[in-house]
């Protein structure tokens, strides 16, 4: 081998090997920070200061085509819960939980079908943090990246829902 075409493979290793750590290195941030400043806020005891709502859309609505968060959210069909911050108080143990979870990101991302999504706000009205529920094979979809089934991002909405809602869904 001459050395021009030793120079020319060892660039295309070390491009190689940079977009394999790129991609791992952006695979980790994910499940990482994803709830960071959700779980700070559990922590510090300053859950008290978000509102929750809820928005939902039977399985037995049928649409026309996959919805959107914001569509689901301006649903006609659809409804909504908000649960004040004194309420969430309550349930701060549950909330403590996600401290421990590991968010895995899908193997295949998949095209969103919100039927059901929960928001966490601040007292400005931004999201702190945002789980949508209808990807493939059950995968979640928070704060915008799509991971994979995770019970207790099921188990933090349940004491908010009407029991008719929990067994329409098989909770």
């Amino acid at each position: 081998m001459n050395l021009q075409k030793i120079i020319i493979l060892g660039l295309i290793i070390l491009i190689v090997l940079g977009l394999i750590l790129f991609f791992n290195n952006r695979r980790q941030s994910k499940s990482e920070v994803i709830w960071t400043d959700f779980v700070e806020m559990v922590e510090d005891g300053t859950i008290g200061n978000l509102n929750l709502t809820i928005y939902y859309l039977s399985p037995f609505v049928l649409t026309p085509a996959a919805l959107s968060i914001e569509d689901l959210r301006r649903h006609s069909l659809g409804y909504h819960i908000i649960v004040e911050g004194n309420t969430l108080e309550e349930y701060v143990e549950v909330f403590k939980q996600l401290a421990n979870i590991e968010l895995i990101p899908v193997q295949e991302e998949s095209r969103i079908h919100a039927r059901m999504n929960y928001v966490f706000r601040n007292s400005r009205g931004n999201e702190i943090f945002s789980v949508a529920m209808g990807g493939r094979n059950n995968s979640l979809f928070v704060n915008g990246h799509e991971v994979e089934e995770n019970q207790i991002l099921y188990d933090i909405i349940k004491p908010f829902l009407p029991d008719d809602v929990i067994r329409e869904l098989g909770w």
